[in-house]
């Protein structure tokens, strides 16, 4: 779940099977951290039926080692980055990811073209 932390995006993955939260910071402070348990509470008093029973008490683990934003306006990117490399479950070495910091405009043109794809399909139909 993407999450706005004050000015600053980060990411919240529920691992349901091992009973925990991994958050994904491209941005490491403990002001960002420190809002994430009213928000798993909120979570489990809204998603009843798509949470189990329990949310709150598991640990939410900070994912170490990963990629830093060297600005202020990344984040999103970042946040968008994380869910790509979560959802392909498939296993990383965040240092292979080092790069990223200098390939913002690259993704950022990604996702632009993505999205205009995306868009321009929807509108032929």
């Amino acid at each position: 779940m993407p999450c706005h932390l004050t000015n600053h995006w980060a990411l919240l993955v529920c691992r349901i099977k091992e009973l925990k939260w991994e958050f994904y910071d491209s941005m490491k402070s403990k002001r960002h951290r420190s809002g994430l348990p009213g928000l798993v509470k909120l979570l489990n008093e809204e998603e009843t039926k798509a949470l189990p029973s329990g949310i709150e008490d598991w640990p939410i683990v900070e994912v170490a080692a990963l990629p830093q934003q060297e600005n202020e306006d990344d984040c999103g990117v970042f946040v968008l980055k994380f869910m790509e490399v979560v959802l392909s479950n498939e296993p990383i070495s965040w240092n292979e990811c080092s790069s990223w910091p200098a390939e913002m405009a690259k993704f950022r043109a990604k996702i632009a073209a993505d999205l205009l794809a995306t868009f321009s399909e929807i509108s032929s139909h």
